[in-house]
This record gives structure tokens, C-alpha cells and sequence, in this order.
């Protein structure tokens, strides 16, 4: 059986002495919904549902939320470099000479005009030659190339 800790124990005895907490039945309710979390937590269970937001359960459940970003390196239409930033998995068109890519947290697939497709992983920088770039995709879980 697992243990409750000491300061658990203190908010548990706080919301059922606290008058303000409204009547006696919502105040032990409270308490035994801090506690049940307090046991989870300390017991080494995860709680995510309960506790927390929608983008942290998206990481939990190995798809990624939007969050961390992946730059995308190209030429502009006078020749010089710029740069453009994506943070949410999805498609991007695009129409420009790409330099390459490099993610922080993603992985996915820079699509080339004409056909054709290469991959990029997590934190590594992919180099694209100044080959013409239809698009990018930002994958919510790590692809197959990758190791998901």
C-alpha cells in the first residue's frame, strides 16, 4: 500500500477544516480527490487526465502538440537566405529553393517539386542542396524513419 506525505496530509487537513471550502460533504470530497492524486503522484503512478493540460497529454501519449519548433532554412526570391518557423503538426506548402532544415522536437518529411520526399529527425540537421520545396510536414508522432 502506498503512503500519503506529510505535506499532502497538511492540504487534506487544510480543505476539510477550511470553512470557506463551502458544506462538509464538498470539503471531504476535496480532500479525498487531493488525496487520491497525492497517492498517485508519490506512488509512482502517472496521473495525466486528471492534472494535466491537453498538450501534455498529446506528449504522454507519444503524439506532440504544438510546442517546439522547426526552422526551415531557404533561398528568397531575390537569392538570399531566409528563414521560416513551424511549431504544430501538420502540412505545410511551400515554394522555394530549400538550404535545410532543422528541428528541435519533430520529425517528418520536406516534400520536393516535381516528386519525391526526405526525412529529418529530431534535432538534427537536414541539409536540402537548394532543391525546389513544395512543402514541409511536421509529423504529431515520430516516424518510422526516425525510430517511432
Amino acid at each position: 500500500m502506498k503512503t500519503t506525505t506529510p505535506a499532502v496530509l497538511d492540504v487534506i487537513r487544510h480543505q476539510t477544516r477550511n470553512p470557506r471550502r463551502g458544506s462538509g460533504s464538498m470539503r471531504i470530497r476535496h480532500a479525498l480527490t487531493v488525496m487520491a492524486l497525492g497517492t498517485m503522484v508519490v506512488g509512482g503512478l502517472a496521473a495525466p487526465a486528471a492534472v494535466a493540460p491537453p498538450q501534455a497529454l498529446a506528449a504522454s501519449s507519444g503524439a506532440q502538440a504544438c510546442g517546439s519548433r522547426v526552422t526551415y532554412h531557404y533561398f528568397a526570391s531575390d537569392g538570399s537566405p531566409a528563414q521560416k518557423s513551424y511549431n504544430c503538426p501538420q502540412y505545410y506548402s511551400l515554394n522555394s529553393d530549400g538550404i535545410g532544415v532543422q528541428p528541435l522536437a519533430w520529425s517528418g518529411y520536406v516534400h520536393f517539386k516535381g516528386g519525391g520526399r526526405t526525412y529529418f529527425c529530431d534535432f538534427v540537421w537536414k541539409g536540402l542542396g537548394g532543391v525546389r520545396v513544395s512543402g514541409i510536414t511536421l509529423s504529431a508522432t515520430r516516424i518510422p524513419e526516425c525510430g517511432g
